[in-house]
């Protein structure tokens, strides 16, 4: 009877095991860790886990670590602390994994939470439920499409920075240049704190210098022409294109000669969203100088007009095309 009941115990005590061992499906909790840092080394973002906030994550996009980022190197789990959530449901466990890696030279901890799921009565897995990793926050992309990794940020809303959650590692933000900015680099070291990437906004050096010379090209371009209000684009009849206007009350006149005196300078300001404006530091100066008549027949009786005008060139630029453009403001 002994042997029978040892038998029996000892049969019990080998199903249980065999329950114990088939109810947990996959990886453990260590493991999971390890495989979701390989993933970062092999910068693979197509096996993220279910608990990576994805949905509208431009880092979750196939290739997006492909280039410009360096994954966090020697993984270390620094320890392992089982808790059994007071407000799940029976059967529910956690663990909490204290780990450490290195990024660019910088010994950095963070923290990981594996959440088990009970699917049956003797089964249930593992699963990432708290990433390391953690949120960046990326300027407006108002002046030029700007690349973190190697993942294109949109412009489909450029009033608002853009924040989304971010694996650990370093991060290399990139955005070209333009006709009217240099281009412009910045890094950041991704752990368990938020950062935020600043990319500079510098004018071009010879932009200034280039926009007065393009003034002045329009201002003659302007003067040259015989009419009372001057305009280089008369397909666009909503942009003033010329600087100078004169508004005559009279009907029967000569054409108008305008004649520049003096050139205006300017000064360039940037704005967050991108745009340049230029500002009249000191006014130019230009003279018209025409004749009018109240007569009919002749001889007639000619009056001198010279009226002179401050000239004002407040207004934008924008690239078009890779040109720069000024536009009146």
């Amino acid at each position: 009877m002994l042997q029978a009941g040892a038998l029996v115990v000892a049969v019990v005590i080998g199903v249980v095991a065999v329950i114990a061992f088939l109810s947990t499906s996959g990886p453990g909790p260590q493991a999971l860790v390890r495989d979701f840092f390989s993933q970062l080394t092999a910068r693979d973002t197509s096996r993220l886990p279910a608990a990576a906030p994805c949905s509208m994550n431009p880092l979750c996009q196939p290739a997006a670590l492909r280039t410009s980022y360096q994954p966090p190197e020697r993984l270390r789990i620094d320890s392992d602390v089982s808790q059994t959530p007071s407000s799940s449901r029976s059967g529910a466990k956690q663990r909490y994994l204290e780990i450490s890696y290195d990024v660019d030279g910088q010994h950095l901890t963070d923290t990981v939470t594996v959440r088990y799921k009970r699917t049956g009565l003797f089964s249930g897995f593992w699963s990432i439920s708290e990433l390391p990793g953690s949120t960046i926050t990326m300027p407006k992309p108002a002046i030029a499409t700007v690349t973190l990794a190697a993942a294109e940020l949109d412009k489909a809303n450029p009033d608002e920075p853009w924040t989304f959650w971010a694996p650990p590692g370093r991060y290399t933000a990139t955005r070209p240049g333009t006709a009217l900015y240099e281009p412009a680099e910045a890094t950041a070291v991704v752990s368990d704190t938020p950062v935020t990437i600043d990319l500079p906004a510098t004018l071009k050096p010879a932009l200034t210098t280039n926009v007065e010379q393009q003034l002045r090209d329009r201002i003659d371009a302007c003067a040259a022409q015989r009419v009372f209000k001057p305009d280089t684009d008369v397909t666009s009849p909503n942009l003033h294109t010329c600087p100078m206007v004169h508004l005559t009350p009279y009907t029967i006149t000569t054409d108008p000669q305008w004649t520049v005196q003096r050139y205006p300078t300017i000064r360039l300001d940037t704005r967050p969203d991108g745009i340049v404006t230029v500002t009249t530091i000191t006014p130019g100066k230009v003279t018209i100088h025409y004749q009018w008549t109240l007569s009919i027949l002749e001889p007639r009786d000619w009056n001198t007009v010279d009226a002179t005008y401050d000239l004002n060139v407040d207004g934008f630029l924008r690239d078009v095309d890779g040109k720069t453009e000024w536009i009146a403001g």
